[in-house]
């Protein structure tokens, strides 16, 4: 029982039938659009976290391609330095150490980056 069938009928408060009507209408109108409103946050919510997960993606792929500031090699080529060695993958902390502590000489930069590899990998 809604407010307005509460009401008493008095001749100081009288409420039209249309009127109420009225008002039933306007409410069930408002409800449906704030039901289509909220569907619409979800959907919009839901859109933003894939783009995010799209984000994260390709700034792993961006971070394949940074280089180091001494020698320029991109995590990419290191990468590719560590599966010949050792047949695996580089992990995060091993990229981070190779970047602050490798120190580039230009002849034999081949052979220096698997001494490095041979001195600061542990193989599995």
């Amino acid at each position: 029982m809604s407010y307005i069938d509460e009401l008493p009928e008095t001749e100081e408060v009288f409420i039209d039938s249309d009127l109420k009507t009225e008002y039933m209408t306007i409410l069930k109108e408002s409800n449906k659009l704030v039901k289509h409103l909220m569907k619409d946050i979800d959907e919009l919510q839901q859109s933003l976290h894939q783009e995010r997960q799209k984000n994260i993606e390709l700034q792993a792929k961006l971070e394949l391609y940074y280089e180091t500031g001494v020698s320029n090699i991109s995590r990419f080529t290191f990468r590719n330095y560590v599966k010949a060695a050792i047949g695996r993958d580089e992990t995060h902390t091993e990229w981070l150490q190779f970047i602050h502590n490798f120190n580039y000489v230009e002849k034999g930069l081949s052979r220096k980056i698997y001494d490095w590899i041979d001195l600061n990998i542990k193989q599995l």
